[in-house]
């Protein structure tokens, strides 16, 4: 338990300053995603909020669709749980292999939902009330 207690006095005021932050973000302009709210455009974690939404709702058509990578995400941190908290062998080298992997295949996801998806299905789609339309007078 000293782990846990370590990592929540290292990380826990960022944590929630994050989690507010992303909270205060949703209602200002009914989205997180900076790249949403300052260009317009989808960015590769698009949707991953509504994924888990869908999931504590117990949709699990709509948590697939909304992010199709976030069981792999959901996994990683069980095994991160288990590793750092439970069995206290974590290597940190493995879990940020697999944190580059998880970047690299949602750069993949992104892209091909890109190229199927923008901008006609959401998460994919184009929000033109962004912040340089904004200054731009659009």
């Amino acid at each position: 338990m000293d782990v846990f207690k370590k990592d929540i006095k290292n990380y826990g005021l960022g944590i929630c300053a994050g989690l507010v932050f992303c909270f205060i973000l949703d209602r200002i302009f009914g989205t997180c995603c900076p790249l949403r709210i300052i260009a317009g455009y989808p960015c590769p974690g698009c949707g991953a909020l509504r994924s888990v939404k869908c999931f504590l709702s117990g949709d699990i058509l709509g948590f697939w669709n909304y992010y199709p990578l976030m069981p792999l995400i959901y996994i990683y941190v069980a095994f991160f749980v288990i590793f750092r908290y439970i069995i206290k062998r974590f290597n940190a080298k493995i879990f940020m292999t697999l944190i580059v992997c998880l970047i690299l295949a949602s750069l993949g996801v992104y892209a091909y939902r890109m190229v199927k998806y923008y901008p006609n299905k959401e998460p994919m789609v184009y929000t033109e009330n962004n912040f340089l339309n904004k200054i731009r007078g659009y």
